[in-house]
């Protein structure tokens, strides 16, 4: 049996324009916890794979600090999954409101 975990609207790097700055820092925060959080249950639970679907960022543009948390935080997956007897599959697609879709496909 497969066992995969689920992700959809993310949205990092979402503007919340009518919060105040301390009410948009901790969302801002919040989500990056949530996501870390995701990424060490399936880490920790051995899942075969993740399907992150929907909006992973708010916009096509993403800040330094966002991209920087991203690539760390699928680089554990990766060495997670080359370091165990599980295989790891991540397919990320994101349809833009551009129209564009990215498919980026990790494999170990």
């Amino acid at each position: 049996m497969l066992r995969f975990l689920h992700l959809s609207d993310i949205h990092f790097d979402a503007v919340y324009g009518r919060y105040p700055e301390v009410v948009r820092s901790a969302l801002k925060s919040g989500i990056k916890k949530a996501f870390e959080g995701a990424i060490n249950f399936a880490i920790e639970e051995g899942l075969d794979f993740i399907i992150i679907a929907g909006d992973l960022c708010d916009r096509s543009e993403v800040s330094y600090q966002t991209e920087r948390f991203l690539r760390k935080q699928f680089s554990r997956l990766d060495q997670a999954a080359s370091q165990s007897y599980y295989f790891m599959e991540i397919m990320i697609l994101l349809n833009r409101l551009s129209g564009e879709i990215w498919e980026v496909t990790y494999i170990s």
